[in-house]
């Protein structure tokens, strides 16, 4: 889910059925998602499993709004890990980590290269110290704000 958060952030968010994931949801910093109000499939299938006495989890990784078409290794390891600890199965995350410590340089690169998106990120920063980084209001959808997958150098 695009969000307003950094690149460095891992910030995963999640709703269950009932079953209490807290020690590890806790462990690893997940947000519990208490929304009310129009739903998703997400829910139905959540609905389903509760009606049904089955486990189930929706988690949500906040990938940054200035990534797009990324694949955010350092989301994926620690939604790896979690998902480990909740199934449980291990998760050899050796190879996203290095492929997100490479992205982070190319990122980190971008980002000085433009002003504007230096901007944007540090408004993210401010927003974030002061405790409301989901308030923030940026036009993300502008093409000189977003790092794109074209971006990239192989």
């Amino acid at each position: 889910m695009f969000d307003h958060v950094l690149h460095t952030d891992r910030i995963i968010s999640a709703a269950t059925t009932g079953v209490d994931f807290s020690r590890i949801f806790n462990r690893y910093g997940v947000v519990s998602i208490n929304y009310h109000g129009p739903t998703a499939i997400h829910t139905l299938i959540l609905d389903g499993c509760r009606k049904r006495g089955i486990a189930g989890a929706s988690l949500w990784c906040h990938c940054p709004a200035y990534l797009q078409g990324i694949t955010h290794h350092g989301l994926m390891i620690q939604l790896g890990r979690i998902l480990g600890e909740m199934i449980p199965f291990s998760i050899r995350t050796d190879e996203l980590q290095t492929r997100w410590e490479a992205l982070e340089i190319q990122i980190q690169q971008l980002i000085s290269e433009n002003p504007k998106l230096e901007g944007i990120i540090e408004e993210i920063r401010k927003k974030k110290r002061e405790g409301a980084w989901q308030g923030i209001k940026q036009n993300g959808s502008d093409q000189g704000n977003v790092i794109n997958l074209e971006d990239f150098r192989d």
